[in-house]
């Protein structure tokens, strides 16, 4: 047979025509069948993946590279979710001024889930902050103890 032979297949061989229940006995619809789980034909590709979860040391990062639309980000978000629920839930961190050296602010760790409750009651002293300081400046009290400060300058 020659490389440039061609062939003759006959139309009802380029075809499968699905004949029935028997064949589609798994649900009444489409919605009935459960999702795929996993990539088809990417063995190498789950095996790497798999790999690179497995890796407790820092400093390693996974890299997920194909065509748009191949599904690899649902993948990667499903088996990332799935080792996740298996794992302790880390600390939060929260950066803190540091006012001795504003430059470097200091790494607070919170018990999970704290760290949001702690943003929350700081943007509310802020807020009690900017209305209370104000205060503390009038009124008798603040103008009877400045009266006192400044005579006693001025003897």
């Amino acid at each position: 047979m020659c490389a440039h032979e061609t062939f003759r297949i006959p139309p009802e061989q380029l075809n499968r025509t699905c004949t029935g229940e028997e064949e589609l006995s798994f649900c009444q619809t489409s919605l009935d069948v459960p999702p795929l789980e996993g990539v088809i034909g990417q063995d190498r590709a789950v095996r790497a993946m798999q790999f690179g979860l497995d890796m407790s040391a820092q400093g390693y990062n996974l890299f997920v590279v194909g065509p748009p639309g191949t599904g690899k980000s649902t993948y990667v978000q499903t088996l990332i979710t799935h080792v996740a629920s298996q794992k302790a839930v880390p600390q939060d961190w929260c950066y803190i001024h540091h006012f001795a050296n504003p430059d470097s602010p200091q790494a607070v760790a919170l018990p999970a889930g704290q760290g949001r409750i702690f943003q929350q009651d700081m943007l509310e002293l802020v807020d009690d902050l900017r209305l209370s300081v104000p205060k503390s400046f009038e009124g008798s009290a603040y103008e009877t103890q400045k009266d006192s400060i400044v005579q006693a300058v001025q003897r």
